[in-house]
């Protein structure tokens, strides 16, 4: 189990480091909404977008999907991992080996707070427009520094019709 947690955080990190230089990005609908209480702070996104990524390996199945949302100094990541085959994300199995994760970013400090075993994420699909490609749901949980001694509680998250891509 320990070796599929370093699996997703190693995922978490390439994603993030080869997206968070995309903050323009064409992705994001006109009618998007994200918004998370950051340690009771309310945040707006500037922008957000989703990526949706399936391999049918012939061996095993392994779905990933991500949301960004884009803030001003903070970047908000959140993803599942699951080994559901389908494009369909409302209520997906999250039964599967890797489960939910999430992430914040400090543009101005550089630091990287992941939550972990001990501080699960909360990571919920609510609806999925597959013609439109725009996904809404919810997010929570507290994140640690690389160090675990600092925590941020991430509450309330909500993003609405954020598009994504596959």
């Amino acid at each position: 189990m320990r070796l599929n947690s370093q699996i997703v955080l190693a995922i978490s990190i390439l994603v993030i480091t080869f997206t968070s230089c995309e903050k323009e990005n064409s992705g994001t609908s006109s009618t998007f909404q994200f918004k998370v209480n950051v340690d009771g702070v309310l945040l707006t996104a500037d922008s957000a977008y989703g990526i949706l990524h399936i391999d049918s390996s012939p061996n095993f199945n392994q779905r990933i999907f991500s949301v960004f949302g884009f803030f001003h100094k903070k970047t908000i990541f959140a993803f599942l991992t699951d080994t559901v085959n389908s494009l369909y994300l409302v209520n997906p199995n999250y039964t599967g080996w890797g489960g939910k994760m999430l992430q914040m970013t400090d543009s101005i400090t550089g630091e990287t707070y992941t939550s972990n075993p001990s501080f699960s994420a909360t990571f919920n699909i609510t609806s999925n427009d597959t013609v439109n490609k725009l996904v809404s749901g919810n997010l929570s949980g507290y994140v640690l520094d690389s160090t675990s001694t600092d925590s941020i509680l991430i509450s309330n998250g909500i993003f609405k019709n954020v598009k994504y891509s596959y």
